[in-house]
């Protein structure tokens, strides 16, 4: 929950007409749609993934993501699904 707090101050401060919203749930079974948003966004949270978890966290993102995954670690990258 801290980081989810942390995020949405940032993203309070972030100018332009684009809405941020943010979920609580499981990243394995997202409660979305397929292709149902634009990206998904995890910040300082796939590197504590391994194997099968990260495998199905992954799958997920693409299920429901139309563009693509934005993830950190430093640098920011932006990986294509």
């Amino acid at each position: 929950m801290d980081m989810l707090l942390q995020a949405r101050r940032k993203t309070e401060r972030q100018p332009g007409e684009n809405r941020t919203w943010m979920i609580v749930g499981d990243a394995e079974q997202l409660p979305l749609k397929d292709h149902s948003i634009d990206y998904v966004v995890c910040i300082r949270f796939l590197n504590w993934l391994s194997g099968a978890h990260l495998d199905q966290v992954l799958t997920e993102c693409r299920r429901v993501a139309r563009r693509g995954l934005i993830w950190d670690p430093r640098p920011l990258r932006i990986a294509a699904l």
